[in-house]
């Protein structure tokens, strides 16, 4: 009886919701929403007092081109860590790396980094971040903990998304200006590789075992059909280009490695590659400049950003189907799921 009444006493753990993370470029937020429902739990305001320190660094930024709608800090991608505790967002205008906790939700300090940083990732061991500055045509290596900087590496023109193998071993790099993928050893801190692939690539996506990469080429400025370039990691030789919709920007595997799942912002919709076959299979329609994919890891769903909607498209990937659309913010962009 003593038992049951402690037991019966005990709280129950609240159960921890699965959330999705969406950098909002044109308006200086990132958006955290319910992974199940679509509730927007909290909006995190970018523009505080400690981070408008460093606006200076915006008017010397080279930036990339693009408007940015007035906005400053211009959170343009974001990355849930390894770990789960962390959320790493690159500020594009201020030329830093924020750091949000996932339990608070709330910004825990930045990391300086290159001119105009466009994505982040960590290593599989967690211990340190990638980011590539497409001002400056370098990859910044950061320690996680602490932020500082261990290495600074130069790599194509305009570096802009980045992937890790899953073996942990190497990243591959999209250089968007030098129509390249970059290959970086993650043991020896250097690049020891440089692969052409058709025209300005956005960001690389790897099969679940490491063997494929499949690289976004976006043709920015041309009025073109998109394409995704299948490379073979082992020996580094395009085995394939699949054309999907216009301007392709990111992409993710299903976990089953059966299908890709390609964002194109020009024709606003989302590209269904199927992977035994090679070739697009199926488009879904998407919100306005499609941008951003995440998957969850049990293969059942899939998110796509609309940057000038300032919506998520949500996809039933068992069914290849629209399955709702979700409100963030304007410009929505990069994103990220945390999975509990």
């Amino acid at each position: 009886m003593l038992v049951t009444l402690m037991l019966m006493s005990v709280p129950a753990l609240a159960q921890q919701t699965d959330k999705l993370y969406v950098a909002n470029e044109y308006s200086d937020t990132v958006t955290v929403l319910n992974a199940q429902t679509g509730e927007v739990l909290k909006t995190i305001d970018l523009n505080s007092d400690k981070q408008n320190e460093h606006l200076s660094h915006h008017a010397q930024s080279t930036g990339d081109g693009e408007d940015h709608k007035d906005a400053t800090v211009i959170p343009h991608n974001l990355q849930v860590s390894a770990d789960g505790k962390w959320v790493y967002v690159t500020e594009a205008g201020l030329n830093v790396v924020a750091r949000i906790n996932t339990q608070s939700d709330t910004l825990q300090g930045t990391f300086d980094v290159g001119d105009h940083p466009a994505h982040v990732v960590d290593t599989r061991d967690g211990k340190t971040l990638l980011v590539t500055n497409g001002g400056a045509g370098t990859l910044s290596v950061l320690d996680s903990k602490t932020g500082k900087t261990l290495k600074t590496l130069k790599v194509g023109q305009q570096p802009h998304g980045l992937r890790v193998r899953p073996d942990g071993q190497e990243a591959y790099i999209a250089n968007t200006l030098s129509s390249s993928v970059s290959v970086l050893d993650l043991k020896t801190l250097k690049v020891v590789a440089e692969i052409p692939v058709v025209s300005k690539p956005a960001q690389v996506a790897f099969s679940p075992d490491g063997k494929t990469v499949f690289v976004s080429n976006a043709h920015l400025g041309e009025k073109v059909t998109g394409h995704v370039t299948v490379i073979d990691t082992q020996t580094r030789k395009v085995l394939k280009n699949i054309e999907v919709g216009t301007t392709p920007i990111q992409l993710a595997v299903t976990p089953d490695n059966r299908f890709l799942y390609v964002a194109n912002t020009g024709s606003n919709d989302i590209s269904v590659v199927d992977l035994k076959a090679l070739r697009t299979t199926k488009t879904l329609p998407a919100g306005k400049a499609a941008h951003g994919v995440a998957i969850s890891p049990d293969g059942r769903w899939g998110y796509v950003t609309n940057t000038d909607d300032g919506t998520v498209t949500v996809l039933d990937l068992t069914t290849q189907t629209v399955k709702n659309t979700w409100k963030a913010q304007y410009g929505s962009n990069g994103v990220s799921l945390l999975d509990r």
